[in-house]
């Protein structure tokens, strides 16, 4: 599956949901991979956490998300953190 524009999105993985933006976003069913690319904005619902990069890929399987940026747009992240 593949889609361009102005991509809004929700997945949920292990319990937990994730919302969020992109230009563009692939998904590869056979190896549940999600490929977010362009102004990506994430946001985990259940603590708030937000990242915005330029590519995410998100592997359904294990959980694991590679965040990639560009040398002019740098990733962010806005973590929680509880004491």
């Amino acid at each position: 599956m593949v889609a361009n524009g102005d991509i809004k999105f929700k997945i949920s993985n292990d319990g937990s949901i994730y919302v969020g933006q992109s230009d563009n976003l692939s998904y590869n069913a056979i190896k549940q991979l999600f490929i977010l690319s362009g102004n990506v904005h994430i946001k985990k619902v259940d603590d708030n956490q937000t990242i915005s990069a330029n590519k995410v890929i998100f592997d359904k399987r294990n959980g694991n998300s590679k965040v990639m940026g560009t040398e002019n747009k740098p990733l962010k992240f806005i973590l929680k953190v509880d004491e």
